[in-house]
């Protein structure tokens, strides 16, 4: 005679519980991962530097400028800009005397009304501009920012930017605004 098999409800109810518990425990652990990936970006800062050449059409005098922006929607912490003229370092405060008299060949000696700060240290909030450098062009001022541009278009002259968000993620950002992470601040 064949014994009569049954089913123990108690077990069937108690495993059906342990994988609804499971299946909410992933469901949890796939949600916090999506929040903290939308947080971070919610405070993505896109720091970048920019150059700009105003040229009176009648004289060809005008304004030079070079800038850091962010143009993230975060605030970027500035931990250091770096000038590389032909992959090398150079100091900050040369930039001036470097980029008019060396590289762009300017020989009047009239170039002293001009403006330069470091920006290392500093905060950009979300669309702030903070200018680095900025002089008035004089009467040739048209075939500097030409000859600038050059030297920007050969990649000759470069501006590396290291910077991190309020989680402490760091980038680094070279010409042409290709933005890397970084473990450190390290110019390579």
């Amino acid at each position: 005679m064949a014994t009569k098999q049954h089913w123990n409800y108690e077990l069937i109810a108690a495993m059906a519980a342990v994988f609804i518990g499971i299946c909410a425990l992933i469901t949890s652990v796939v949600q916090t991962q999506i929040m903290l990936k939308q947080q971070a970006a919610s405070v993505l800062p896109i720091a970048q530097w920019t150059w700009s050449a105003n040229i009176n059409a009648l004289d060809s005098t005008g304004t030079f400028e070079l800038q850091v922006v962010n143009k993230g929607i975060g605030p970027a912490l500035i931990e250091q800009v770096r000038i590389l003229y032909q992959g090398e370092q150079l100091p900050q405060d040369s930039l001036p005397k470097l980029l008019f008299f060396k590289l762009l060949k300017y020989s009047d000696d009239s170039l002293t009304d001009y403006f330069w700060t470091s920006v290392d240290g500093i905060v950009l909030t979300a669309g702030e501009k903070v200018a680095m450098f900025k002089t008035n062009l004089p009467r040739d001022g048209f075939h500097l920012a030409q000859r600038f541009h050059h030297l920007y278009q050969t990649e000759k002259i470069d501006l590396v930017i290291c910077y991190k968000d309020v989680y402490g993620k760091r980038w680094q950002v070279r010409r042409e605004s290709k933005i890397t992470t970084a473990r450190d601040c390290q110019i390579k």
